[in-house]
Formats: C-alpha cells, structure tokens, sequence
C-alpha cells in the first residue's frame, strides 16, 4: 500500500513541528554587568524534546538556535544588571513552544499535566499560556546566591503564509522577546 501526502499536508506538517532550521537570536549592542555564568542544568535540559506530532508542546535544546539561548541570557542579564561582576549558576532553564491554536487543539488541562510530569507546571501561570500560541522562557537559579525561580509567555500569531515556523517573524520575535522579558524581571529580583 503506498501513501503519498498531498502538497497541503505537507506543508502543514512542515509548519506545525517549524523543522530543519535554527532560531536566529538578536544581537546583545551592551553589557553592563559581567554575568559568571554556571551551567548546572541537566543533559536532558539542554535538548529537544516532543512527545509525539500531536504534543502541542515542545521544549527547544541548546541546538535549535543559532546560539546558545543561556548564553545570550546571560548577556542580556548583564545588560540589565547595574554595573559589577555577578555568579548566575543555572538549574533549569527552558525556551519552550506551547502552540494548542496552531496544533487546533482545546488542550489546557493535558498541558498542565504534562509539564507537571516534567516539573514545570509552576512556571506557567495563569489559563493564557495554556490556551493561546506563545513562547515560554523559564529559569530556576541563583544569582549571588539569592534563589531566583521566573518564567515568562510571550503569546505569538504565524502568519497565514509561514512554510517554516523557525522562520515567522511573529514567533522570533517572541522568542526574543522572551528572552528580554525574562531577563528584566531576573534583575528585577536581584
């Protein structure tokens, strides 16, 4: 028996699961701060992860972006922080897709429980980042010892035109974003 995809079932494919290219982070123009960073996080932490082409959740690794996403964190802290010299010693930290409008899926509550699973059921506050497309960046760390636990949604929406998720600039931009955002409320705690 043969199966052969249409062109549109391909393309929707392509498009829900954004394969085959790296997200391109923004430039860092400044540092203020030097961010001595300690990558604690586990093997697991740092790869891509998709339970299956129906999860409307993925988990995005070190190796989906065309640099490190802790990396450019750090950075981006160190533009945030007031001048000196700080130890940021990471536990987890995640940049993660909750994509249920994009998938057409209604599925707050199995989200919940699958982040639960993985521990990170916390970081996702409010019905929002369960129900609408957005880019969801956590961190559990330690900066000058003091505990620091945030996450941040940044919600998105493709265009009707995007072939490669990756590529959109509604979702790089909240990626970016993201990244942004969650750096500003770490030094924010500090």
């Amino acid at each position: 028996m043969k199966f052969a995809l249409s062109f549109a079932t391909a393309l929707a494919l392509v498009s829900l699961c954004g394969c085959s290219t790296t997200i391109a982070l923004n430039k860092i123009q400044t540092t203020t701060a030097k961010v001595n960073l300690i990558d604690d996080r586990s093997v697991e932490e740092r790869v891509y992860r998709r339970d299956g082409v129906l999860s409307p959740i993925q988990y995005f690794g070190d190796a989906d972006f065309d640099s490190p996403p802790l990396s450019q964190f750090s950075e981006l802290l160190g533009s945030k922080l007031p001048a000196g010299s700080f130890t940021f010693e990471v536990k987890k930290f995640r940049v993660i897709d909750v994509f249920p409008q994009r998938l057409a899926t209604g599925t707050a509550a199995a989200l919940g429980g699958v982040l639960g699973s993985m521990g990170y059921s916390t970081y996702f506050s409010g019905p929002t980042s369960l129900s609408q497309d957005n880019i969801t960046c956590l961190v559990s760390a330690s900066l000058d010892a003091k505990t620091v636990d945030v996450s941040v949604s940044v919600p998105y929406k493709l265009s009707s035109l995007a072939g490669m998720v990756k590529n959109d600039p509604s979702f790089k931009e909240a990626v970016n974003k993201c990244l942004v955002h969650l750096a500003d409320d770490v030094a924010k705690s500090s």
